[in-house]
């Protein structure tokens, strides 16, 4: 219902600019801003070129993930039941339970092919998405076809894992800082969890410089 209690609007949905119930900003109230479902008005201050700016916006009551009976995970249940309302009834996802699905590794951002020169550093890194969070390992299968698991006793390679760039995902990277012609080959970023595994795999040269060359 509106402010006034007497006719039915269209409630806003997640993220668009309301009427603050609590009169904080009167100039903006105009009685159809009201928020949807699970959803309140709140003020809140936002970054603008020429400073910051306060805005009324609907915010979702619940900001936990959940889980859908489709097997996605929404950032909050408002999403979920905005998606809902599209389907139908039918179709609906519902809460399968709070927060995210478990799902088996998937590669987002997987290790990028390279060329580089003997001396050079080098870095490559592989973004996975997952839940539970995978872990990460790394494999390097030479140019004779020997396969050994990274970074072995080598004192100028460094493997190294974070959390992100984004929720449910982590990022692994290989460090090497001298290469040698024996850093030739493909390299394989293995992420798993227990609902499986997944890899990606990168081939990386090494070239001698010639004389004159810059």
């Amino acid at each position: 219902m509106d402010l006034c209690n007497c006719c039915a609007v269209c409630g806003k949905r997640e993220g668009e600019e309301c009427d603050d119930p609590s009169m904080k900003m009167r100039k903006r109230l105009r009685g159809d801003g009201r928020c949807g479902e699970n959803l309140e008005c709140q003020v809140i201050k936002t970054n603008q070129k020429k400073g910051r700016k306060r805005a009324a916006l609907c915010v979702c009551k619940e900001q936990e993930m959940v889980c859908g009976s489709d097997g996605n995970t929404y950032p909050n249940l408002c999403q979920l039941m905005e998606v809902a309302y599209k389907n139908g009834t039918q179709e609906a996802p519902k809460v399968q339970m709070w927060g995210p699905c478990e799902t088996a590794p998937v590669i987002a951002s997987g290790p990028k092919h390279a060329h580089e020169q003997l001396g050079d550093k080098l870095v490559i890194d592989c973004e996975v998405r997952g839940y539970p969070i995978p872990e990460i390992s790394w494999e390097k299968t030479g140019e004779d076809g020997r396969t050994v698991t990274l970074p072995g006793d080598r004192e100028d390679m460094a493997i190294q894992t974070r959390g992100g760039p984004e929720k449910l995902m982590v990022t692994g990277w290989v460090q090497i800082v001298d290469l040698k012609p024996s850093d030739s080959g493909t390299y394989t970023c293995i992420a798993r969890n227990g609902k499986g595994e997944t890899r990606a795999a990168a081939r990386v040269g090494v070239y001698k410089a010639t004389k004159g060359e810059l």
